[in-house]
Protein backbone atom coordinates (compact mmCIF):
# COMPACT_ATOMS: atom_id res chain seq x y z
CA UNK A 1 0.00 0.00 0.00
CA UNK A 2 1.22 3.35 -0.72
CA UNK A 3 1.39 6.05 1.07
CA UNK A 4 -0.84 7.92 -1.06
CA UNK A 5 -2.97 5.15 -0.52
CA UNK A 6 -3.05 4.82 2.87
CA UNK A 7 -3.87 8.63 3.54
CA UNK A 8 -7.13 8.22 1.00
CA UNK A 9 -8.16 5.17 3.34
CA UNK A 10 -7.40 6.96 6.53
CA UNK A 11 -9.58 10.26 5.05
CA UNK A 12 -12.48 8.60 3.87
CA UNK A 13 -12.71 6.24 6.97
CA UNK A 14 -12.29 9.25 8.76
CA UNK A 15 -15.12 11.30 7.37
CA UNK A 16 -18.57 10.34 5.79
CA UNK A 17 -17.96 13.27 3.04
CA UNK A 18 -14.79 15.17 1.78
CA UNK A 19 -17.26 18.48 2.26
CA UNK A 20 -16.90 17.22 6.11
CA UNK A 21 -13.34 17.02 6.17
CA UNK A 22 -12.99 20.50 3.97
CA UNK A 23 -15.58 22.63 5.64
CA UNK A 24 -14.23 23.43 8.93
CA UNK A 25 -10.82 25.09 6.76
CA UNK A 26 -13.01 26.95 4.09
CA UNK A 27 -14.71 29.70 6.38
CA UNK A 28 -10.79 30.39 7.75
CA UNK A 29 -9.30 30.74 4.75
CA UNK A 30 -8.29 34.10 3.89
CA UNK A 31 -6.37 33.93 0.55
CA UNK A 32 -3.54 36.65 0.07
CA UNK A 33 -4.33 40.08 -1.47
CA UNK A 34 -2.37 41.08 -4.98
CA UNK A 35 -0.10 43.18 -2.43
CA UNK A 36 0.58 40.33 -0.49
CA UNK A 37 1.28 38.21 -3.54
CA UNK A 38 3.67 40.42 -5.67
CA UNK A 39 5.78 40.93 -2.30
CA UNK A 40 5.99 37.43 -1.67
CA UNK A 41 7.05 36.56 -5.74
CA UNK A 42 9.87 40.07 -4.88
CA UNK A 43 11.13 37.25 -1.92
CA UNK A 44 12.14 34.45 -4.33
CA UNK A 45 15.04 33.72 -6.35
CA UNK A 46 15.82 31.64 -8.92
CA UNK A 47 18.41 29.34 -8.27
CA UNK A 48 19.01 27.73 -11.69
CA UNK A 49 18.33 24.47 -11.25
CA UNK A 50 14.80 22.93 -12.60
CA UNK A 51 13.15 20.94 -10.11
CA UNK A 52 10.40 18.48 -11.13
CA UNK A 53 8.25 16.33 -9.19
CA UNK A 54 10.64 12.77 -9.39
CA UNK A 55 13.13 15.34 -7.30
CA UNK A 56 10.88 15.95 -4.95
CA UNK A 57 9.77 12.84 -3.99
CA UNK A 58 13.33 11.26 -4.10
CA UNK A 59 14.38 14.62 -1.26
CA UNK A 60 10.77 14.29 0.81
CA UNK A 61 10.74 10.15 0.98
CA UNK A 62 14.63 9.08 0.50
Amino acid sequence: MTQQELLEWIVLEAVESTDELIDPFRDEFEPLTGDEIDRWLLETVSSGVETDESDIDRVRYD
